[in-house]
């Protein structure tokens, strides 16, 4: 059980504002996360069972608190002497397009890696708060405006598979500008 990085490091509470289901993906959506001023918001990708899962929690569907994660955590919490104020998920990192999010202990330290999009469930069914370093935020942000068409995503957390496909997309429209950024950060990745 690895320890947590850094646990005094500045760091940004993240709440759910939004999801809108990407045009033209299989099951894919778009959560947006922002802070508590409603500021800056941050975009994850979630796949479609987490995209379920989430639609779940949100939209309060009858058996919701039957459901495996639910159950798990009331036992965690009623079983032990802990609640969701001695935990918390803190995002760390962007590696290989994927956030790198920890559950961690506050009590003992010890931490767990998880998915950005996995933490974001267990915040929304148990409360544990979700955090992101405030200097990886500051990189990964962009202006939160709500119900907007367009959603910002940071190139470094699209999958190398689909930066390929969006860069055979940009060559045949002749969007050389977006094909040089999308060949820059393949490059990159492919050389590590």
């Amino acid at each position: 059980m690895p320890l947590a990085p850094t646990m005094s490091t500045s760091k940004v509470q993240l709440f759910f504002r939004e999801m809108a289901q990407i045009a033209g993906s299989e099951g894919l959506s778009v959560v947006v996360l922002s802070d508590s001023a409603g500021c800056w918001a941050l975009t994850i990708i979630c796949d479609e069972p987490m995209t379920q899962q989430l639609l779940i929690r949100f939209n309060h569907l009858p058996g919701e608190q039957q459901m495996l994660p639910e159950v798990l955590t009331k036992l965690l919490f009623q079983t032990t002497d802990t609640s969701a104020a001695d935990y918390e998920l803190l995002t760390y990192d962007v590696d290989d397009g994927q956030y790198k999010t920890l559950l961690i202990s506050r009590t003992t330290g010890i931490s767990f890696p998880v998915r950005m999009s996995d933490a974001l469930l267990l915040s929304t069914l148990s409360k544990i708060p979700l955090f992101i370093e405030e200097q990886l935020f500051c990189r990964q942000r962009s202006l939160f405006s709500p119900h907007t068409s367009g959603l910002v995503i940071p190139i470094n957390t699209i999958s190398i598979d689909r930066l390929r496909e969006e860069l055979r997309k940009a060559i045949a429209e002749e969007n050389y500008r977006l094909a040089s950024s999308l060949h820059a950060e393949i490059k990159k990745r492919t050389k590590q």
